[in-house]
């Protein structure tokens, strides 16, 4: 007698075991047959079945669903040798991938081009090799192109687990973040965060935190503080609208006021020089104003002052000079 399609068929004892193990497996939900790594494995699965049902949602079959669906339907299964074979190795390059550091997890799609030199030049450019460079754009969209294909944000298991950390440690010190995620073991060697931002961008992760602006501010702050940030320029603007400058002491104190109880003077510094048009007038006693205020009545007073009077020589003798005011 012909079986017919989907007829139940006897399973080697191997396949139902395989397909428990990865339905248990942390991340098997987590990678799907649209995954630029690992999503040809899971369609290999899905080409061993006999007429596999459609998926069972927009993103297509995960490894957990593809697992669930053979243990459900052993009938499926066409060749049960050869799908016992597939989940085991499909199994050992999650938990592989799920291992891996960050910089191994980043190289690895890097390598989904397969070109070393062009590898190198993407890297330097998304600073994930603690450098950038301009000018690869063409060639980082197609070296990248596996990953922005993904139906679904591509399985990035070490990503996420320094997104997560870094999503409890700040606010921090940029340096001093990066070597607690080594002390983690997420990251093998330090890593310059702008490059985490770029990978959490490139994959498809929201980014929990503000890097400070090079060379200005000292501390990478929670994402929430955008909402803070918007409030603490809206003060700053007002202040440097009224006075022509005013001091970050002033400008918490306010926003102390306005909700914000408890607000460190040093998280509105920080703030106030994520800011492009900030800039100091004394920073040793706080004292700053944004360049972008089109009205400032401290310095309309002094282009006033400085029309009327006279010019200045060139060199005052020192016999000339009046004495210092102590």
């Amino acid at each position: 007698m012909e079986r017919g399609r989907g007829a139940e068929r006897p399973q080697p004892r191997a396949v139902i075991p395989e397909a428990r193990r990865l339905i248990r497996m942390k991340h098997a939900r987590a990678v799907r047959e649209s995954d630029p790594r690992l999503g040809p494995e899971v369609r290999k699965v899905l080409s061993l079945l006999d007429a596999a049902p459609q998926p069972p949602g927009p993103l297509g079959w995960s490894a957990k669903e593809l697992a669930e669906l053979i243990v459900t339907e052993p009938g499926l299964t066409r060749d049960p040798r050869r799908v016992g074979a597939a989940l085991m190795e499909l199994r050992e390059d999650i938990r592989k991938k799920a291992h891996m550091s960050l910089e191994d997890e980043l190289s690895d799609f890097l390598g989904l081009a397969g070109d070393d030199r062009q590898r190198q030049i993407v890297a330097r450019r998304l600073g994930w090799a603690g450098l950038t460079r301009e000018g690869v754009r063409k060639m980082e969209k197609r070296v990248l192109a596996p990953v922005a294909g993904a139906g679904a944000p591509p399985f990035a298991p070490a990503l996420d687990a320094a997104l997560e950390f870094l999503e409890e440690a700040v606010p921090g010190a940029p340096a001093e973040l990066a070597h607690a995620l080594v002390d983690e073991g997420i990251l093998a060697h330090q890593f310059d965060l702008r490059g985490l931002q770029t990978a959490a961008e490139v994959l498809r992760r929201d980014v929990p935190f503000l890097l400070p602006r090079p060379g200005h501010a000292s501390l990478v702050l929670p994402e929430s503080s955008q909402r803070l940030s918007t409030t603490v320029r809206r003060v700053a603007r007002r202040s440097v609208e009224q006075w022509g400058a005013t001091t970050c002491f002033d400008v918490a104190a306010k926003v102390g006021k306005m909700g914000g109880e408890g607000i460190e003077a040093a998280i509105v510094l920080d703030l106030l020089m994520l800011l492009a048009d900030f800039q100091w007038l004394d920073e040793e006693t706080g004292w700053f104003w944004l360049r972008s205020v089109p009205r400032n009545r401290l310095l309309n007073q002094i282009e006033k002052i400085m029309a009327v009077a006279p010019r200045a020589p060139r060199a005052v003798p020192a016999r000339r000079r009046l004495p210092h005011r102590g």
